[in-house]
């Protein structure tokens, strides 16, 4: 036989190979609807202007990972996980969609909220009831008074988080959750099941019952002597021993229960023991990733089934409470902002009360659904550096580190705003988002986030209709709206419009500037960008790095009416600075102290508040740190 001819074969078995070889790529491989519990139309068959009914898709998605891809590799224990004939990790979730029913009618945005312990938590940002299932709302004065249905846009929800637990019966309103795999190491003749065991850790407040809830099984349930529980009544009391005598595994081995005697009301238990089978958490992170990017650049599942946003996306945004918060800074530190394909993932996120801490998530047996406050789940590995939005130097472990590193380098940094209440300073390292680790001096702004801090504000939004009982009688109606909702309005719109001023590589298309659906004259955020704002977006990519290490730092306030109230600038900004505007002051040839400035749908708000301040705003850090600040003049 010829040379050549043999290479032409050799070639050709080679492609075929090839071709016959499973996909070893990650991805979602499979979307399953639940035509029972989706609804076409939802909420009640309403109707926005301009941008029509919506319907309601829930189901569940079936997705794989490369164990062996960098973007993965990052997860604990995926080396570990059982694989496919392809070499790759399964996985399944659930997940639930509120689309317009004409995408084209839509804002072509998603506003994607990764659930808090499998429950959704947008209802006070969506100006809607809360609850699982709000598909389910047909009041069809709630519904026209809706935040983002009138806007037009997708709402998302998916599974990611371990602590949702499961659901045995699944309905519309049921949390949304996740199935995991679980790690085990090779056979060998003395654990031919590969089973890994580890020390676990469980603490409780006590809830008058007889039984508590173990996270994972414990490795042998005969065992009696390897655990311990304790018990106290204060924090700082020493723990007694509860006698083993007293307490029993479960049948399931999920929980344990007291034999005599009730876990006394809001006492401190703690229960160390051995504990096996500890699923990999991590790939919560996955997830998110892979089902956003599946809806954002995909048209069908590997079945052949189509994508229901398929083309649609133009832009995702996230929306959380607390402990979700708390996933996207471990999930943009991890780099999972870049999607399988390069791509970015989200374009901004809007962290609500998640601050500097991180979650409980990437580590054997952890247990995502804890969150340290000040008596609780201190033990448990949360605020971990970094914390900052700009690179640091920790002096403990010796790393330089930022949340944004990873994006930074695959050009995948989403915008954002990070807002907390004055409780994140207690319990969630609010600090440490704009002050170096030894607290010594304060960071400057980061090129991609902004912070807005809610002073005297807690953790929660309690009641918007009443006082409490300190302070008998109803909130006047004027400010219920403004304590029932501080994250509200101002901030997502000016996520929005920081994001229409992009700096990355992609430029925003046309459409994206066109007038909101169901708003008759509004304009989104900014007029098409020209020539001049390509320019001007040239010039901040060339000075990217410069920017990263000297640009201004900013922390807005905002006031009781709900309104940004000010902010202290260390720095000045260049002319060009998208973020510029100044209230109708003077330029001077050295930047004022204080410049109120706006984006377009904030500038009315800010700019009724330069008008009646003329005097700088006490300094932000003073105003965290409770340091005296000069009296402010009456307005004139």
């Amino acid at each position: 036989m010829k040379p050549a001819r043999r290479l032409n074969i050799a070639l050709a078995l080679a492609a075929g190979t090839i071709l016959a070889a499973p996909a070893a790529d990650a991805r979602i491989t499979k979307i399953a609807v639940d035509t029972a519990l989706s609804e076409n139309p939802t909420f009640g068959g309403y109707s926005w202007p301009g941008v029509g009914q919506y319907e309601k898709i829930i189901g569940t998605a079936y997705g794989e990972l490369n164990p062996a891809d960098p973007r993965n590799s990052v997860i604990v224990d995926i080396e570990l996980a059982p694989r496919n004939a392809s070499g790759n990790v399964e996985y399944s979730f659930d997940f639930y969609i509120l689309k317009p029913i004409t995408l084209a009618n839509g804002a072509h945005k998603v506003m994607y909220e990764p659930p808090n312990r499998g429950n959704k938590t947008w209802n006070t940002f969506g100006r809607v009831p809360g609850g699982n299932d709000p598909g389910s709302i047909v009041d069809p004065a709630t519904l026209a008074n809706s935040f983002l249905m009138p806007r037009g846009y997708t709402m998302v929800w998916s599974g990611w988080d371990a602590a949702a637990g499961s659901n045995a019966v699944r309905t519309a309103a049921s949390p949304t959750t996740i199935k995991l795999p679980v790690a085990h190491t090779a056979p060998t003749p003395s654990n031919p099941a590969g089973t890994i065991t580890g020390s676990s850790y469980e603490y409780f407040t006590g809830s008058g019952g007889t039984s508590l809830p173990l996270s994972y099984p414990p490795a042998d349930a005969g065992d009696k002597a390897t655990p311990k529980l304790t018990h106290r009544v204060h924090l700082d009391d020493a723990a007694a021993a509860v006698s083993n005598s007293n307490w029993s595994y479960n049948a399931a081995g999920t929980a344990i229960t007291l034999n005599t005697g009730t876990f006394t009301a809001n006492d401190i238990y703690e229960f160390t023991y051995t504990a096996k089978n500890p699923t990999v958490n991590g790939v919560g992170f996955a997830a998110i990733r892979d089902f956003v990017a599946w809806l954002r650049y995909d048209s069908a599942d590997d079945t052949g089934t189509a994508n229901p946003l398929a083309g649609d996306i133009r832009r995702v945004y996230t929306e959380v409470v607390s402990q979700p918060g708390r996933l996207l800074n471990d999930f943009r530190h991890l780099g999972f902002n870049e999607a399988e394909n390069g791509g970015k993932v989200f374009d901004g996120h809007m962290q609500w009360i998640a601050a500097g801490d991180g979650i409980n998530m990437n580590y054997r047996f952890s247990q995502p659904g804890r969150t340290e406050r000040n008596r609780q789940d201190h033990l448990y590995v949360e605020g971990v550096f970094p914390f900052a939005n700009v690179m640091t130097h920790d002096p403990i472990t010796r790393r330089t580190d930022s949340r944004y590193r990873r994006c930074e380098q695959s050009d995948t940094c989403p915008l954002g705003v990070e807002i907390y209440s004055a409780n994140e300073y207690w319990v969630k390292a609010a600090s440490l988002l704009h002050t170096d680790p030894r607290g010594e001096r304060d960071l400057p702004d980061s090129h991609y986030a902004r912070n807005y801090f809610i002073s005297s504000h807690q953790h929660g939004t309690g009641n918007g209709a009443s006082r409490g009982a300190e302070h008998p009688g109803p909130v006047p109606a004027g400010l219920q709206r403004h304590i029932h909702r501080p994250q509200d309005d101002p901030l997502p719109v000016r996520l929005r419009t920081q994001l229409l001023h992009d700096r990355h590589r992609n430029d925003q298309s046309a459409g994206d500037h066109a007038a909101l659906p169901g708003q008759p004259g509004e304009r989104s955020d900014l007029s098409e960008l020209g020539a001049e704002d390509r320019q001007r977006r040239q010039r901040h990519r060339g000075r990217a790095a410069a920017r990263r290490h000297g640009s201004p730092r900013h922390l807005y306030r905002v006031g009781a009416q709900g309104r940004l109230a000010g902010e202290r600038r260390l720095r000045g900004l260049g002319p060009d600075d998208p973020f510029r505007e100044d209230c109708g002051r003077p330029r001077e040839r050295r930047p004022a102290p204080i410049r109120c400035r706006a984006l377009p749908e904030l500038r009315r708000l800010l700019r009724e508040d330069c008008e009646r301040d003329r005097w700088p705003h006490r300094r932000a850090a003073d105003a965290v740190r409770g340091r005296a600040s000069r009296a402010r003049p009456a307005r004139r």
